[in-house]
């Protein structure tokens, strides 16, 4: 045999033995490493340290995930779609912003149903609760209305109250929900707390309102509104008669965003709360120092306050125009409680002039026009009456537990006198105010009489025994009547409307001092200077 055949023949046979060698070291590898790796796996399980992939389980989550992100986007989203003037909404129609909060509330209620935990929970919340708030009035009114159509009669107080208390109740619970993720020590929730006190608002519980919008204003310096923020806080002090506390708010307004849209407002409120704190000089001071920057708004001029120079909005100017045709009345009703007679009259006549110039152009507005009607009764009452003694005051028989009242036999007492219908829920706050005020100062010689008007062809006993009804529910302990006469004829003696409301303010002289028509629960402030 050839000595180079026998030498190639050995080396292939070598070759052949180590190739089989490696693929057989390859396999047992591979076999041992997957055996062991199934065998771990299996061992880890069984210890519960890791669960078993379950397709159906990673899809449902994923599923819900998914469905949870739909749903909470579509609430977010539709909210930011509302207009932000509701009232005068651009691009939508109030049917249709009526609509969208129904869909908006009915899935948001659903989304916190289904995804009590979800990812989105804590944007969909206080997006749902400003739904709420601005659905309010509404809710309200609608539930009432369905009440009296289903059973035929108004729905009791204690029913509304009950209503109101369940609605923002929902209100509290979800924000107290997102309150309890919060940390004390970490970032401010300023939304959440803008949300509570808007809440405390429209629950009008205003001394609530009042801390929540001072919280803000003190720790949120990047707040958005703080304009809106600033001017609510001085509503809630209005209300809450915090007279001092809303002329020092009024006064950072006007310091620190005298180029808010909200200045008119803020003008406003500052007159009518030194006024109730019974500061009337200031008040009519005040009216006189803004009289140039209301006019030069309405005249779209620019506007000066203290140094500077305020560019305002077309908005702006158009909410001046409610206090520029108010201006000179308010001036003059001022002057009239001052005793300023003279000094009203000029006023008063001066805002006749005003009004009837707009109503001749057309251009008055819906309060120009009340204003206009009201300052014409109120400057005849005061030239017909102001200084000179009172007139009588003659019911007959008509008093609530015979109780009658003369006011030439109260001279050297100073009188109030109420006329307003009885079962009038309008003048129920007046009612209780002019109890308060008689139980503190009767021992000073004041003296309150309320004088009802008739009501139609109801039969004159039954409508006694109703406005002696309501005397006991309210427990007023003053004189209290009704005019019978055909025509009313001490409201008509006094010049009074009828089925309205007015007061009239009587000094110790017995001289017609003061006149009031739609009196309110504030105008103690004004009684003060009788």
């Amino acid at each position: 045999m050839d000595p180079m055949t026998t030498t190639n023949s050995s080396s292939r046979e070598k070759i052949s033995v180590i190739l089989a060698r490696t693929f057989l070291s390859l396999f047992l590898f591979f076999c041992v490493t997957g055996l062991h790796l199934m065998m771990s796996q299996q061992g880890v399980e069984a210890l519960g340290l890791v669960q078993a992939q379950d397709d159906s389980s990673v899809k449902k989550d994923l599923t819900n995930r998914l469905s949870e992100e739909k749903a909470s986007r579509w609430i977010i989203d539709a909210v930011g779609r509302i207009p932000k003037d509701v009232r005068a909404p651009k691009g939508m129609s109030i049917v249709e912003i009526q609509n969208l909060t129904d869909q908006i509330l009915l899935k948001g209620e659903q989304y916190l149903r289904d995804y009590p935990n979800g990812k989105n929970v804590s944007e969909v919340i206080p997006a749902l609760c400003r739904v709420y708030l601005m659905n309010s009035n509404r809710h309200f009114l609608d539930s009432a209305r369905v009440y009296k159509e289903n059973r035929g009669q108004s729905a009791p107080a204690l029913w509304t109250v009950t209503l109101k208390k369940n609605y923002f109740g929902r209100i509290h619970d979800l924000l107290n929900q997102e309150f309890g993720k919060t940390d004390s020590e970490g970032e401010t929730p300023c939304q959440l707390i803008r949300l509570r006190a808007d809440t405390f608002w429209h629950q009008q519980k205003y001394p609530q309102a009042s801390a929540q919008y001072k919280l803000i204003l003190n720790n949120c310096p990047e707040a958005e509104e703080r304009d809106v923020v600033r001017c609510a806080l001085l509503n809630a002090q209005f209300k809450d008669r915090d007279h001092r506390g809303a002329t020092q708010t009024a006064d950072d307004f006007l310091k620190l965003n005298s180029d808010s849209d909200l200045l008119p407002h803020v003008l406003g409120l500052k007159a009518k709360a030194l006024v109730q704190s019974g500061r009337m000089s200031e008040s009519l001071a005040w009216w006189k120092s803004i009289e140039g920057i209301i006019e030069n708004a309405v005249q779209g001029d620019p506007l000066v306050i203290g140094d500077k120079t305020i560019e305002i909005s077309d908005r702006c100017r158009k909410d001046f125009q409610r206090y520029y045709e108010e201006l000179h009345f308010s001036i003059g009703y001022i002057e009239f409680a001052l005793g300023n007679y003279k000094a009203a009259a000029e006023s008063f006549t001066r805002e006749m002039d005003l009004l009837n110039d707009l109503i001749n152009s057309q251009s008055i507005s819906q309060v120009g026009q009340i204003y206009a009607k009201r300052t014409e009764r109120v400057l005849d009452t005061m030239l017909r009456f102001a200084g000179k003694p009172t007139p009588v005051v003659d019911l007959g028989p008509n008093w609530v537990g015979s109780v009658t009242f003369d006011p030439k036999q109260e001279q050297g007492n100073v009188l109030l006198l109420l006329f307003a219908p009885y079962e009038n829920q309008r003048y129920f706050e007046t009612l209780s105010n002019l109890q308060k005020l008689y139980m503190t100062h009767g021992n000073d010689g004041l003296r309150v009489v309320w004088i009802s008007n008739s009501k139609g062809n109801t039969p004159q006993m039954e409508q006694m025994d109703r406005i002696a009804a309501q005397c006991r529910e309210m427990g007023l302990a003053f004189p209290a009547g009704i005019d019978l006469g055909e025509g009313s004829p001490t409201f008509a003696e006094y010049n009074s409307p009828l089925g309205g409301g007015s007061i009239i303010a009587v000094n110790r002289k017995g001289e017609f001092c003061w006149y009031k028509l739609d009196p309110t629960f504030r105008d103690d402030s004004v009684i003060s200077q009788v």
